[in-house]
């Protein structure tokens, strides 16, 4: 495990080089590099694995767990978003004054408004989107959440065929309902 300044990683890997911790035995090496920023709450990983095959080949793979992105992605759709719903804003404002100018006596395009409407929903789903990925990638830290994790795993073979059931009484209730009440409600027709 290595901690501390740059120059005390480099005399620790010259010892180890020095030793010959690399040898004909070894199977694999495995760096993991871990940066957390406490200031911007930053977790970022980055793991290199150099797997030395018995046909004296080196397969090396990298995976790099990049947190910020989330973070971005936050940041980015959720200004957008207080940016659109300016725009909304404006668009409404805009609409009640041609409505108040022409008492309601003109036909007003509200396609435009709609649109807007809509690029602030996609804008705030992909915010809550990234937000629930952040959320998981924390939560697998927590001790709880592993044995949790691990109870459903083992109780996977009965949750299965319990959830198709279910699936399939509920769809079937939802099925009567809509049969019995689409006549008479009118918001289910």
């Amino acid at each position: 495990e290595f901690r501390g300044r740059l120059v005390d990683l480099q005399s620790n890997l010259s010892t180890l080089h020095q030793l010959g911790w690399i040898d004909d035995k070894t199977r694999a090496v495995i760096i993991q590099l871990t940066l957390y920023n406490p200031n911007v709450q930053l977790f970022t990983s980055v793991t290199f694995l150099a797997e030395f095959l018995s046909s004296s080949g080196v397969y090396p793979t990298a995976h790099f767990e990049p947190f910020n992105f989330y973070e971005v992605g936050i940041i980015v759709c959720a200004w957008t978003s207080v940016g659109i719903y300016i725009w909304r804003y404006h668009q409404c404002e805009r609409i009640g004054q041609l409505f108040k100018e022409t008492n309601g006596y003109v036909y007003i395009n509200l396609q435009f408004a709609s649109y807007v409407n809509d690029v602030l929903t996609i804008l705030l789903g992909f915010s809550c989107f990234f937000g629930t990925i952040k959320a998981i990638k924390l939560l697998r830290f927590d001790q709880r959440l592993c044995i949790f994790i691990e109870t459903l795993k083992y109780a996977k073979t009965d949750l299965i065929p319990f959830s198709m059931m279910f699936s399939i009484i509920f769809i079937a209730f939802l099925s009567l309902f809509y049969l019995l009440f689409s006549g008479k409600i009118s918001s289910c027709s």
